[in-house]
């Protein structure tokens, strides 16, 4: 036996302390207080049902409602505990709970430094009236129908020169080919003209692929590569600042007029604040307009449908009077996107109106498809179906939850839709478009479900060939 001032003397011990401190962890993780939702069981410390949860968030989400028998139940994810709630008619009263009860600040500023924003900047920015101040802008420049349709008509503007120099070419992928178009149309209906970061769609996809991790909480240091694109796409910002001189859209100017007169925040983090509207205008716009694209040219009606009504419009369209349109966008958000709207409950804890106490500092979550793919609400909802919502399937358009809800209900919705018709009807007024092939080897990037619109599958792509009207 060895002597006792010897580490083998310990060596039996390591094994059950270890057991010991494992179930310990799990115990504390799985610690379920009066009147809290019950909490599904996972056998990893810290990460809990993270990898289960990525793999299918819709199934996971069913078969955890059916083992624990609750609609309402707890999930322990990359060390957050996150109550669900999974049924939609839970929704509206928590939505309408109080932001200082459920708050989504929080949740903000969290986000904010996967953008390199510091604490200071972060405080400035989304607490208070600096976040008060944030959210009118939005509501002003990003609602009103005479800055909705000026940074549309910018957007419109480079799509339809973008996609008339594609007339005729030879077959091209339309994933690789069609994505950094939509992104400049952004860059373009936000900035001036010329702006460097018009035609960086590479550092924006440098960046965006680490997103995922980053808005998880992993450190910036740990993704070089997406730090050098966001340092890259501050500087752009930085040597070319949306300043009251500038041609930039009205939001941008007015967003760096708050951050440097009013809300004091140094030019290099004014640079980096404004970094997180630009990958917000494209991040979702993008693949909902492939996806939109996709889905159209693989169902010949809705081929034949949606040209129709583009090619009948005038030369400056009036989006909210194409039903087809809007039918056709709003069935593809339904089947593709899939953002959580994320609350954190605040101290103290909270009980909601079904009597559910929710613990102090943990997230409350709503997934969107739950509702998007119920059958009660869409009568086959796995299928995609361009005219589902046109008529008297109109009114069940409000069921879709694409942009959120309550405090965080996304401020571009307006925007982001009239950019995704005006893509579409860009791409059937210029030119006529068929498929080479199947786009069912288009799939979804399973890895950023939940952040959004749904991504492609990195590579995944199908050739179309393009021929001028």
């Amino acid at each position: 036996m060895p002597p006792p001032f010897s580490p083998l003397f310990y060596l039996p011990y390591f094994p059950p302390l270890l057991l010991l401190f494992y179930a310990l962890l799990l115990l504390r993780q799985h610690r379920r207080l009066p009147g809290e939702p019950p909490v599904l069981f996972s056998p990893l410390p810290f990460l809990g049902s993270a990898l289960s949860f990525g793999k299918d968030p819709l199934a996971f989400l069913r078969a955890a409602s059916a083992a624990l028998g609750a609609s309402v139940f707890t999930v322990v994810l990359a060390g957050e505990r996150t109550t669900f709630f999974s049924d939609p008619a839970d929704w509206p009263p928590l939505l309408r709970t109080s932001p200082a009860v459920l708050r989504f600040d929080t949740i903000s500023a969290d986000t904010g430094a996967a953008f390199g924003l510091l604490p200071a900047t972060k405080e400035r920015l989304f607490y208070g009236e600096g976040g008060r101040e944030t959210h009118a802008q939005f509501a002003k420049f990003l609602s009103q129908p005479e800055h909705l349709s000026e940074m549309t008509a910018r957007a419109a503007s480079h799509l339809s020169s973008s996609l008339a120099e594609l007339a005729n070419s030879p077959p091209f992928p339309l994933v690789a080919i069609l994505s950094p178009i939509v992104y400049a149309a952004s860059m373009h209906a936000l900035l001036e003209p010329g702006h460097p970061l018009c035609a960086r769609y590479d550092l924006f996809a440098a960046y965006d692929k680490s997103f995922p991790l980053l808005v998880a909480g992993a450190p910036l240091a740990f993704f070089p590569a997406a730090k050098k694109a966001l340092d890259a796409m501050a500087s752009l910002l930085l040597a070319s600042p949306a300043g009251p001189a500038s041609a930039c859209s009205a939001l941008m100017r007015a967003r760096y007029e708050l951050f440097v007169d009013r809300l004091s925040i140094p030019l290099p983090q004014n640079a980096y604040s404004q970094v997180p509207i630009v990958w917000a205008a494209a991040a979702n716009t993008v693949p909902a307009c492939i996806w939109a694209l996709l889905y159209t040219l693989s169902h010949p009606s809705a081929h034949d449908a949606v040209a129709a009504e583009c090619r009948a419009s005038p030369a400056e369209p009036d989006y909210d009077a194409m039903p087809v349109l809007h039918s056709v966008i709003m069935e593809t958000l339904r089947v593709e996107s899939s953002s959580i709207t994320v609350r954190r409950v605040a101290a103290g804890g909270h009980v909601t109106k079904a009597g559910v106490q929710l613990r102090g500092g943990d997230r409350v979550a709503l997934f969107p498809p739950l509702k998007h793919f119920d059958p009660e609400l869409f009568e086959e909802p796995e299928e995609w179906r361009w005219d589902r919502f046109l008529g008297e399937g109109e009114k069940l358009a409000k069921e879709v939850m694409p942009f959120g809800g309550g405090v965080s209900y996304c401020p571009g919705r307006h925007f982001a839709l009239r950019e995704i018709k005006a893509f579409l009807c860009a791409v059937f007024k210029a030119v006529d478009v068929e498929l080479v092939g199947s786009a069912g080897g288009v799939r979804r990037d399973e890895a950023r479900v939940g952040l959004g619109v749904n991504q492609v599958r990195p590579g995944d792509d199908v050739l179309v060939k393009v021929k001028a009207l």
